[in-house]
């Protein structure tokens, strides 16, 4: 039995990292914007591409992609990005302009439109606490076990998009709670 769940979890994984059965408008936008959005290139890409070095390019180009598109397509005035995060990710932030604001300080995390952080670097109930604002988002990668279920039940309104280690995260005023299983990254 365990078998089949894991297939058909793999199967609704694909099926809503391609826009399918996501009848939600908001977050059918952000799978064919932001997870899978084609053949669509920003001015951004160049930086992050000059940014990467090392192994993982490969996931990191694709991350910090995600991370330019999101952050383009919720147009927040304030992120919050760890200090140390990859250049890659940075330069997508930098990328928005200078009109978005960066911030690396974890304890002014809260006051930030959209978190991305790394494992439990944030601690859960500020992460928890943020979700109870309308227009917040939160993009964690490296959840820990159990984070994306506890951080759902926090999220009052809006749309969560968890794969097996990464979650995102947005309250949207007047939106229905709901939960769609993909692929990130």
């Amino acid at each position: 039995m365990s078998q089949n769940k894991g297939a058909s979890t793999g199967f609704q994984r694909w099926r809503h990292s391609h826009g399918y059965g996501v009848h939600s408008p908001f977050g059918y936008q952000l799978v064919t914007r932001v997870i899978r959005p084609g053949h669509v290139a920003y001015y951004g890409y160049a930086d992050i591409d000059h940014a990467l070095a090392g192994p993982h390019i490969g996931r990191l180009r694709r991350e910090a992609r995600m991370l330019l598109r999101l952050a383009a397509m919720l147009d927040p005035d304030s992120i919050f990005l760890q200090n140390g995060a990859h250049p890659a990710y940075q330069a997508a932030v930098r990328a928005l302009g200078s009109r978005t604001r960066i911030v690396s300080t974890p304890k002014r995390a809260i006051d930030c439109d959209l978190i991305c952080s790394l494992g439990d670097f944030i601690p859960l109930d500020t992460l928890k606490q943020a979700l109870s604002l309308s227009g917040h988002g939160i993009a964690l990668r490296g959840a820990p076990d159990g984070w994306a279920d506890r951080l759902f039940e926090a999220l009052p309104q809006g749309v969560m998009f968890s794969g097996p280690n990464n979650v995102l995260l947005i309250n949207r005023d007047g939106m229905q709670k709901i939960n769609y299983p993909v692929s990130i990254g």
